[in-house]
């Protein structure tokens, strides 16, 4: 196989595997840092759900432009709005734009995707 094809088929088989589990993946571009980098250079795989709790860490559509989707901590939850910490900013979103709970940051690859405008 050459050697573009072989990475594709595993990036292929690596999603198809995750979502089989619930899991979905998404390239945050704004939001939580961390000792190794910004949220942009970062993927995040995540557990979708709307249901949050205080100090929860989610992905979420914060509705500001090129803001979209970011990560944050919830600093107060009730049926109908989160209160979510994403960087500096603090925001009231609804719980309909929680993407999900994260569960995994992986750091770096974001700059690939980046590069190539995803």
């Amino acid at each position: 196989m050459s050697k573009i094809i072989r990475p594709a088929i595993l990036v292929v088989l690596a999603c198809l595997l995750l979502s089989a589990f619930g899991l979905r993946v998404s390239h945050p571009q704004s939001g939580l840092k961390s000792a190794l980098g910004s949220a942009s250079s970062s993927v995040a795989v995540y557990r979708h759900t709307s249901k949050v709790a205080k100090s929860d860490k989610i992905v979420v559509t914060t509705g500001i432009k090129d803001s979209d989707p970011a990560l944050a901590i919830v600093i107060n939850a009730d049926k109908t709005s989160v209160d979510i910490q994403a960087g500096t900013t603090l925001q009231r979103v609804d719980t309909k734009n929680v993407q999900g709970k994260l569960i995994l940051v992986l750091p770096f690859v974001g700059l690939i995707l980046n590069v190539v405008g995803l």
